[in-house]
């Protein structure tokens, strides 16, 4: 009951929260225009509805007027995407109202005015300050600057989504933006590695990485300075030697070996009431002693992943990663009584000794895991090659 009460007050108090008066008193008054209008336009003009319109759309169009008056007032050119929005804004505004009775509009003061003159005026100087911006920050070479380029032609393109050079504009403002980067495979460890394990650590493909303005490269391309280095380093493989330990041990039960007659505490066999000798289990304890042989064998390959600032040739971040891969075989044989033995041991007699893997086997498994930790990191850490890196 008392949840039932709790889940109806938290429903009314969220309806409360969206609604138009709620919504005046925190001055969202272009969500209170909207649902007030589509309110009305079914009809239903309640007195009170029709006096919260006019209070929000007033309100609404007063604080846009203010704001343009403000920007031109200052005279700068980055003025003019910000005012065209505004107009734009107060436009669609007033076209949620066009088409409501002639009460409320009469109601309310509504009068169309012609925005087209403005929002022509306000585009035309928007394009002309976002071109001429957008061409000075891709004329700089700065990778910081062709990303604000970016921002600013997506500024252009909601305004102006005809503009000729468009694409072309952001096709060069994402070559100047991207940052290169080189993933090589460096071996500290002296240890000699065949060419299988280096491919199966350096195994990515283009699906890996998905970060914009990133390109990453596998190996070196003529003619193209890299922004960034990622070393994936080979520290030490460390290959245990095989190792066998066996435990003796006995294992015990009591079971059921046929009868006994039941004797009193005297010591004498007992009667029952048709004259038989009364019978008892007779119990007696069994043994068994068991072998159990451990064979196991371990791996461990270390790697740091390394990322270089290659106009500065710099260390600017390192990982240290470890995989281990470890070989544990149990088996076990049993001399005496099996009944005696546990379900472990049961289990455990199932098995027979098994050759010891090869070193290049569990060297491959720790290889292929540590791959997918790597990939794993570099997503993470992608961050570090995203920053705009200026030479």
């Amino acid at each position: 009951m008392r949840r039932s009460i709790l889940l109806t007050a938290w429903l009314l108090l969220l309806i409360a929260c969206g609604s138009p008066k709620h919504l005046i008193k925190n001055e969202k008054y272009d969500l209170a225009v909207e649902k007030l209008s589509r309110k009305l336009r079914t009809g239903k003009e309640r007195s009170q509805d029709v006096l919260m319109l006019k209070e929000a759309y007033h309100a609404a169009n007063q604080i846009d007027h203010d704001r343009i008056q403000l920007l031109r007032k200052s005279g700068k050119p980055e003025i003019w995407p910000e005012v065209y929005i505004l107009y734009k804004t107060m436009d669609i505004r007033q076209q949620k109202l066009r088409f409501l009775s002639d009460y409320v509009k009469q109601t309310i003061g509504f009068q169309l005015i012609q925005y087209d003159e403005y929002i022509l005026e306000a585009q035309n100087h928007a394009v002309d300050y976002l071109t001429a911006s957008i061409k000075q920050k891709l004329q700089s070479q700065s990778k910081s600057d062709a990303r604000q380029a970016l921002i600013l032609l997506n500024e252009l393109e909601t305004i102006y989504p005809d503009y000729a050079e468009l694409d072309q504009l952001k096709r060069q403002a994402i070559m100047q933006a991207v940052n290169y980067v080189l993933i090589q495979f460096d071996n500290q460890s002296k240890l000699s590695v065949p060419d299988e394990f280096v491919q199966t650590i350096m195994n990515f493909s283009e699906k890996d990485f998905k970060e914009t303005l990133v390109s990453y490269d596998l190996s070196a391309q003529p003619g193209l300075t890299y922004d960034y280095l990622i070393y994936i380093t080979l520290k030490d493989i460390i290959v245990s030697p095989e190792r066998i330990d066996t435990r003796q041990f006995t294992e015990k039960r009591e079971i059921v070996d046929g009868t006994k007659p039941k004797r009193d505490t005297n010591g004498n066999i007992m009667i029952d009431s048709a004259g038989q000798v009364i019978e008892v289990p007779n119990y007696k304890q069994i043994q068994a002693i068991v072998k159990e042989t451990s064979m196991s064998k371990n791996v461990l390959i270390r790697v740091s992943i390394d990322y270089e600032d290659n106009h500065r040739h710099k260390l600017i971040h390192s990982i240290a990663l470890e995989r281990p891969v470890s070989f544990i075989h149990n088996f076990a044989k049993v001399d005496g009584d099996i009944r005696a033995c546990s379900k472990a041991t049961l289990e455990l007699i199932k098995h027979e000794a098994i050759p010891f893997p090869a070193d290049g086997a569990m060297v491959a498994d720790a290889a292929h895991q540590l791959h997918e930790e790597i990939k794993r990191v570099l997503r993470k850490e992608a961050g570090i090659v995203k920053q705009a890196n200026d030479r």
